[in-house]
């Protein structure tokens, strides 16, 4: 199923594929429109302005089916970031460097900005501290299918107007792409995929596997809304239980 809504985006990932039969309308509530579907997706609202975060994103889809001890910072952040590596394609290296450089990054804006975290958490009485904010980071969707028609106006779904690109972020006004280049000679149809991403109305970012390993900073490359991804968010939250706040999840799991 495509969204033919404007306002609305529909992002399936995690698949190498992408089948619209794997889509129904499953009714509306005071949240919006409501999807079935087993495919991991982000449904978006573009009028909302609300970012994908790790703490508000579809974390549901990625989560292994077991029961783990989810009572630390440290343990959610691990688990979801297996979680994110595994759907990346298990041969798909630079993807999953791409994931390692990309939390790295998300640990040391955050460190870099201890000073600053503490003293908004100072008047919480111990209930944050600075590293609750890296589930504030824009999250990564890895393996998203992006819908590019060819021709406007059409409602039928050609598998071509779908294109995949290696990640997907959503920064609340602005979708980007990020497509890794592998130094590989493109052929005909990924050089014409490649044409439509830079024609597309969002924010294409291309890495080469040395801009992995030696970019100064990788939030920085892929945009302005990736640094200090915590500034306009008042309070942390955990990746979980929807807005809960992580320091009530940590308390009443301990």
């Amino acid at each position: 199923m495509i969204i033919s809504d404007p306002d609305l985006l529909l992002i399936p990932f995690g698949s190498a594929g992408f089948n619209g039969r794997h889509f129904t309308l499953a009714g509306f509530s005071l949240r919006g429109l409501e999807l079935s579907t087993p495919v991991p997706h982000a449904l978006i609202s573009r009028g909302l302005g609300r970012a994908i975060r790790i703490n508000n994103g579809p974390v549901q889809f990625i989560l292994e089916r077991r029961r783990e001890d989810l009572s630390g910072i440290d343990a959610q952040f691990a688990l979801l970031k297996s979680n994110l590596t595994r759907i990346c394609g298990e041969w798909h290296a630079p993807a999953r460097n791409f994931l390692v450089r990309y939390f790295a990054d998300v640990e040391a804006a955050v460190d870099a900005a201890s000073a600053e975290l503490e003293e908004r958490a100072r008047p919480f009485a111990g209930l944050f501290e600075p590293r609750h904010w890296i589930f504030s980071a824009l999250m990564p969707l890895p393996r998203a299918h992006i819908h590019l028609p060819l021709t406007t106006g059409r409602f039928d779904v050609d598998p071509d107007d779908v294109v995949r690109v290696d990640f997907a972020f959503w920064t609340g006004e602005r979708l980007v792409a990020v497509v890794i280049d592998t130094g590989s000679t493109m052929l005909a149809r990924q050089r014409r995929v490649r044409e439509r991403l830079e024609r597309a109305d969002l924010d294409l970012v291309v890495l080469t596997r040395a801009e992995l390993g030696e970019a100064p900073s990788l939030l920085a490359r892929l945009g302005p809304r990736f640094e200090a991804f915590w500034r306009d968010e008042p309070l942390p939250a955990g990746p979980f239980k929807g807005n809960t706040q992580l320091a009530a999840i940590e308390r009443a799991e301990v």
